[in-house]
């Protein structure tokens, strides 16, 4: 059934752009102790024994995946709240892999996947060669 004419539902949706109609910038939410919050309770989240990944931090706070790079954006002191959350998923994977508490696989696959885990170390080499004098050889009848 279609809505009233005049139906007021969608006048108090909350409008995501830049500016207001005014030309006002929007008002952000994120205060520097907001974020200082959001990441601790981050952490907080990945210290429990029942976090495995960082999707399980999202679905906690309803946060999105983005969210994390955008406040480190804006709050670059952040940033190793970021690395300290992610330690702890990486090292509560491991430790469980070693145990074989989890698949060993499935840990490993889950590291490589997502957070870049490498089981080989890659290093670039680069030479330079330099060419050696051209020798003639010159052959005797001796």
């Amino acid at each position: 059934m279609a809505g009233k004419k005049g139906n007021k539902a969608h006048a108090n949706k909350t409008s995501f752009t830049s500016k207001s109609r005014s030309g006002i910038p929007a008002y952000e939410k994120w205060t520097e102790k907001a974020a200082e919050d959001f990441f601790l309770e981050s952490l907080r989240i990945a210290k429990k024994k029942d976090t495995y990944c960082m999707e399980d931090i999202y679905n906690q706070l309803n946060a999105y995946k983005y969210i994390y790079d955008y406040l480190i954006s804006k709050f670059p002191k952040f940033a190793p709240f970021k690395e300290m959350i992610k330690n702890q998923i990486i090292a509560r994977l491991n430790k469980s892999g070693l145990k074989n508490e989890f698949n060993p696989t499935i840990v490993k696959f889950n590291l490589s996947a997502n957070y870049n885990w490498k089981e080989k170390t890659e290093n670039e080499q680069n030479h330079n060669f330099k060419e050696l004098p051209k020798i003639q050889i010159i052959k005797t009848n001796d």
